[in-house]
């Protein structure tokens, strides 16, 4: 679990009494100090408990933070390759001085540096939900594991199901505004099981099984629940501009709030007990009459087998990144969308119509605009475009499938940050 150290590294100055967790060194040594014993340990035998790696099996731990997966299979014996990759330097550096036979390599997930079919067991625990395009981890774990070679990997539900958690964010927004829980709320999923197991099997894994586990995690009380998570997380950003006291007089105020949210079971003798609500999910990189499934490389959403085939890699890291398509390339690369008969009933126009109207997809189709990466790079490239245009132009950005707004959310976030434009 890489939680939500991306980069971050904060020396707390905030010290408190022996019966209270001390939140006196980097964040990295704080979570591997704390987090690991209280959450994450918890999650990973759970996980090596189901995918049992044997033998002289390789293992590959994606995101594996300070390293808890693979070092617990060292503990147990495990004689094969052990390697962990993770993002972030500072959790490495860590997980280094905790043990030297296992391989730590900083690397991302999108982009995993192993040739294919390398690994038996790829394992990523409570790491999924901070990946920027899961679909794309996804099949880089489905591409660097051996054929037959199994996946485990664990992510949290959605909050509702975590309650600590739950009144921790409505605490936070209730003394520091709305977007001060999207941190928090960005660890847990907000879809079903049904949606993860199909997130695997587009990736090209088979035999998926999605599992809803609930364990019970232990703090010492909701005030050291609370100042770890304001102190040692990129939270402590959210009171940035407090002094030490002032820190700690909001810390108190959100606990004591989340607090009277819970139940009272949940606060036990004066501690902090309750659940936590992960899916793991079990697959395999499956054969047939001894032969290694691939998954085909088509448009699932096309319809006209007598069209050519585009490659969707062109759109997202080809030569067509960032152009503005031709009419031609609109309806190639995104007719099944754009002219799918209920999207001309509700919008009553075809993509030349589209088009004519000065409509331009930047080198992508609407299918692929829901994942986080690609509303990123949309967000982008409405910027770079706004940013040329004549002072005082008046322009409005279109999203027929809005949806949740993933991609208005994503465009707003760097136009807002480019001189001179207003967005409306």
């Amino acid at each position: 679990m890489a939680f939500l150290f991306w980069r971050f590294q904060l020396w707390a100055d905030v010290m408190v009494a022996d019966e209270h967790w001390q939140m006196d060194a980097s964040a990295p040594e704080l979570y591997e100090r704390y987090l690991v014993p209280a959450i994450t340990s918890i999650w990973a035998n759970d996980l090596l408990d189901r995918t049992r790696p044997t033998g002289e099996e390789s293992v590959l731990d994606v995101a594996c933070g300070t390293g808890v997966v693979a070092r617990l299979l060292e503990q147990r014996g495990h004689a094969g390759r052990l390697v962990g990759i993770d993002l972030n330097a500072a959790m490495l550096a860590v997980a280094r001085t905790r043990s030297v036979r296992v391989e730590w390599i900083e690397g991302s997930a999108l982009e995993l540096p192993f040739k294919a079919d390398c690994f038996d067991v790829v394992l990523c625990q409570l790491g999924l939900q901070f990946f920027p395009d899961r679909s794309r981890a996804l099949e880089e774990m489905a591409r660097v594991l051996k054929p037959g070679g199994r996946v485990g990997l664990s992510v949290y539900s959605a909050i509702e199901r975590t309650p600590v958690a739950h009144a921790f964010v409505q605490a936070l927004e209730k003394f520091l505004g709305a977007e001060s829980s999207r941190t928090k709320r960005s660890e847990h999923l907000s879809c079903d099981a049904d949606e993860v197991g199909n997130w695997l099997r587009q990736a090209g894994f088979n035999a998926v099984n999605v599992l809803t586990v609930s364990k019970q995690i232990s703090f010492p009380s909701m005030l050291d629940y609370v100042r770890f998570q304001l102190t040692a997380t990129p939270m402590a950003a959210l009171l940035q501009g407090e002094d030490a006291a002032g820190r700690e007089r909001m810390i108190v105020a959100i606990a004591d709030d989340a607090v009277t949210r819970l139940d009272p079971a949940v606060l036990a003798n004066g501690g902090l007990t309750f659940p936590q609500e992960s899916f793991v999910v079990l697959a395999s990189k499956g054969e047939v009459n001894g032969q290694v499934q691939e998954r085909p490389h088509t448009n699932e959403h096309r319809t006209n087998a007598d069209k050519p085939f585009h490659d969707r890699a062109l759109l997202l890291h080809g030569l067509k990144r960032n152009k503005v398509l031709s009419l031609e390339e609109v309806q190639q690369y995104g007719s099944d969308s754009f002219s799918d008969p209920e999207y001309i009933r509700l919008y009553g126009m075809t993509p030349p119509q589209w088009y004519e109207r000065g409509v331009r997809l930047l080198g992508r189709t609407a299918v692929e605009c829901t994942r986080d990466a690609v509303a990123d790079r949309i967000g982008q490239d409405v910027a770079a475009v706004a940013a040329s245009l004549p002072s005082g132009t008046r322009w409005l950005v279109l999203d027929p499938f809005a949806g949740s707004c993933n991609t208005l959310y994503w465009i707003l976030r760097h136009v807002s940050t480019s001189r001179g434009i207003a967005f409306e």
